[in-house]
Parts: C-alpha cells; structure tokens; sequence
C-alpha cells in the first residue's frame, strides 16, 4: 500500500463528497487488508495530521504561491498539504523523502505537470525554514490563533464569550482558548465496540492483543476498549467483519441512558452512520426490533452492511425526513426512542477535524431549530411508560440545555438518572439532569438527557 496516495485518496472524497473521514480512510485502507502496519499508521496521521492542521498549511501555501487557494488544482492542493504537514509539522520524515514522494505522487494521480510548481514550493519551504523566516502572522491574537491552531475565528470569538463574561480576550482567556484548541488538535482515541453476539470485551481485548495491538479497557462506558497502539489499520479488518464497531465511549453512554433490554422495539431517529442503532439491537436480540431513520440513503446504505456484518437482522432502515410526522409511529409507539440530533457535531472536531471547516455560526441556531422539530415528533412515538433519550455531540447552549428545558416543560415527562451512568458525569441545569462528557479528556463532547414517559 502507498501510504500517501491511500492519504490523498481520502482527503479527496472528504472534500468533494464531503465524507466522513474516518470511513473513507477505513475504506481505503481495507482496499488492502495484508498492507504493512507502518504503512497504514502513516497514511492515517497523514489524514488527520492534514485535515487538523489545514488553515495553518493553507496560510503557508498562500504565501508561498502567492495565489488564493480556489486558485490550485484541488488534487495538486492535497499535495502540497500533505507534503507541508511533513515538513512543517512532522518531524520525524526526511525532508529529501518528502520532496521525492511528492513527485511520485503527481505522477500517481496524473498531474505531472504539476511537479515543478509543487518542488519548487517545497524547496522554497525548506530555505524558509532553514533561514527562521516564513509568512508574515496577523497582529490581532486572535487572528493569529486561528491560524496557528488552525481553527475558525467565529469559533474561537464564541469560546471567548464563554470565558468572559465581558467577552473580552484577556491573559486567562488566552490560556482556556490555548488549553481547549491543543485539545481539540491532540489525535482522539481509538475507541471500539464489541459484537455482543459474537464476543465479549475480554474477548476482543485478546484478539487485539494477537494482533500486535495494546489495549485497555473504558473508563465510563460498560463494553468499551480504548486501543492505545495499533491504530486503525489494526481494527479495520475486525470492523469489516463486524466483530466490532467503533464508537466513541461518549457515545457508548448514550446507549446506556438508552438502556435497551431484550425483545423491546426502539426507534432511533437520525441514525446514520448507525452506531447507536448497532448498540441498541445488542440488547435488544432478535426477539426484539430496531427501526433506524435517515434522510440519507448512502448512509443508511452504511449501517445496512454494519448490521449485516454484525448478523442484526432485527435492525430495519427506513429512508425519511424526521422533521415529518410519521402516524403510523404514533399507532404503534416504541418503548425507547432515541433522538441523537442533527447538531454542529463541535464535540466531535477532534475525531472529525474536517468538521471546523463544514461549519459556521449561523448553523447553531439552524440545527437546534430543526432538532426541536423533530423533538416535536418524537414525543408522540413513545409509549406510555417508555423513554426518550435525547443527545447532539456537541456543547452550544442552543442545540443542548435549552432543548432539555423544552422537553422538560411537556406535559406527561419527567427527567430520568439512570443509575448505570458514572455519577461524576451527572450535571444538573435548573434542577433538571442532564450527562456532559465535553469535561472529560478522553471522550468527545455530548450532551445527553433521558425523560421517562407517564404510564
């Protein structure tokens, strides 16, 4: 396997069909299975390292080209980002090893007219570099934060907001917005799964292990293994064949506040890519049924091969807009009803660093508006003594806590703690309870909440 032609494969389907990068580089890599593992843990820092870092390449390339981006052939553009993350970032790759790949990868990908532009750049980064020069950063901190941390400046502005109560950036502020930006940019762990119906979590802590990997197991959620040395090369086999699935422990909670039991019927709203509908059909077991909704064909397509390689025939996928009201859920209410929300997903940048450049500020207020449609809905598909468990991967006031205030306020609800989540991460907001894992280093950022349904 060519690590950086499997990176630049994916960083094209992530920016032209907006892909979820995590499944593309799984893809790609699973093109060839026996790759070697050195080759599979390069082409993925390759990856995340690009994506993570991809305002601060694009400022160096808009130096160095001295031409805006929109300007560069998209396929030669992930050239020069792939081979400046080596360079500017890495630093453990030879610089002459970088200068050659690029070349070979233009070749690769048919752009061998574009060699001499791309070494060019390259060697004039290297005598950058070598002389302590470079382009020119903005006076403004904030500014000149969004670029080093490779972060959008409304998103910084609003963490100021958050730390301030006047809203200004002052020396504490500087360092809570350094503090959350380099954790942000840290790589996310590695988090799985298991199939319950084909293994358990020690059994797949000693499979990992056979494999060469090192693993430990969660810390918060119940059936979560942390891979901490393997990386996603090692897994992508096990996924494939539905021995596991990956899911952050963050969103292996959720399915625990779910708290699906055998031969009950759950719908899962907004269910693509599907990880929650996999949790919840283990519990359930065949006696029992998942209905899972999306918008999205493609990504029902996605969960309909997990759930066949997992063998969970009980799963059904239906394509629908849940933002419409389904009677025929009404007649036949289920006892659980979960609700994992369309949201601006900031609690999972980390994970999906693609995300930061998907999203702008005006998108909080679209999606908290369009979740609470679709809370609107799910409300009437809960029957009488079930429960509805409501989750975004993300932080903002709108999509989260002001939603539990809502639900909170209809009639027939009341706000549940189960007992089977870690009492560390219960929080209460106008004494109502609610999980919040955004505090916690090693999960993604979600808020969740459970309301029981009067009988």
């Amino acid at each position: 396997m060519n690590a950086r032609l499997c990176a630049h494969a994916v960083l094209s389907r992530v920016e032209r069909n907006r892909a979820y990068s995590n499944l593309a580089l799984m893809h790609e890599l699973n093109k060839d299975p026996d790759a070697d593992i050195a080759d599979k843990r390069l082409a993925t820092e390759l990856v995340y390292g690009s994506l993570r870092y991809q305002r601060f390449l694009d400022f160096w390339i808009v130096y160095l080209a001295d031409r805006p981006i929109k300007k560069i052939d998209p396929a030669v553009l992930h050239v020069l980002r792939l081979s400046l993350y080596q360079l500017l970032v890495l630093d453990r790759i030879p610089q002459h090893a970088v200068l050659s790949e690029s070349g070979k990868l233009l070749r690769k990908i048919s752009r061998k007219h574009a060699v001499g532009f791309v070494n060019a750049l390259l060697r004039r980064t290297l005598r950058e570099l070598k002389e302590d020069k470079g382009p020119d950063f903005p006076e403004d901190d904030l500014e000149s934060m969004s670029i080093e941390q490779s972060l959008p400046l409304w998103l910084l502005k609003r963490w100021v907001r958050e730390f301030s109560i006047e809203g200004e950036l002052d020396k504490k502020s500087i360092v809570k917005l350094f503090e959350r930006a380099e954790q942000i940019n840290r790589p996310a762990p590695l988090t799985l799964l298991p199939n319950r119906q084909k293994l358990m979590q020690h059994q797949l802590v000693e499979k990992l292990e056979q494999l060469g990997a090192e693993c430990i197991v969660g810390d918060y959620a119940d059936q979560a293994v942390t891979v901490s040395k393997g990386g996603i090369g090692v897994v992508a086999p096990l996924v494939e064949k539905g021995l596991c699935t990956v899911m952050d422990e963050a969103a292996q909670l959720v399915g625990e506040l779910l708290d699906p039991q055998p031969g009950e019927r759950v719908l899962d709203l907004c269910a693509a890519p599907g990880g929650k509908s996999i949790y919840a059909a283990a519990y359930t077991g065949e006696s029992g049924e998942v209905v899972s909704v999306d918008i999205s064909e493609n990504k029902l397509g996605l969960l309909s091969r997990q759930a066949k390689a997992h063998g969970y025939d009980w799963i059904k996928t239906v394509e629908a807009d849940s933002t419409k009201f389904f009677k025929e859920f009404e007649e036949t209410p289920f006892d659980k009803v979960l609700l994992d929300a369309p949201c601006t997903a900031l609690g999972i940048i980390r994970r999906h660093p693609e995300i930061r450049w998907n999203r702008k500020e005006s998108d909080i207020q679209e999606m908290s508006e369009k979740a609470r449609q679709i809370l609107d809905n799910a409300v009437r598909y809960v029957k009488p003594g079930g429960s509805l468990v409501f989750s975004v991967c993300t932080t903002t006031l709108e999509e989260g806590l002001q939603q539990l205030e809502y639900l909170s306020s209809l009639d027939g609800f009341k706000t549940a703690k189960p007992k089977a989540i870690e009492p560390s991460l219960w929080l209460q907001h106008k004494n109502m309870n609610y999980i919040d894992t955004s505090k916690v280093p090693t999960m993604d950022g979600f808020i969740a909440f459970r309301v029981d349904k009067d009988l």
